[in-house]
């Protein structure tokens, strides 16, 4: 980490976020599955609709 900037490798699928000493974070890396999990993400949204339940997976 630097000043003004922070070197990374970013591998796989992970995403990294960046949390500042004011409590504010920012996403730094784009998700790459985001098209593989939009079908799942939308199948959960369904069920939560449903069954009125939430287990804080995804924000509704």
């Amino acid at each position: 980490m630097h000043r003004t900037h922070v070197e990374y490798a970013h591998a796989g699928d992970c995403m990294l976020i960046a949390m500042y000493e004011v409590g504010s974070i920012r996403v730094v890396t784009r998700d790459q599955l985001e098209v593989v999990d939009r079908p799942t993400r939308q199948l959960w949204a369904q069920w939560r609709t449903r069954t009125g339940r939430s287990y804080g997976i995804w924000p509704n």
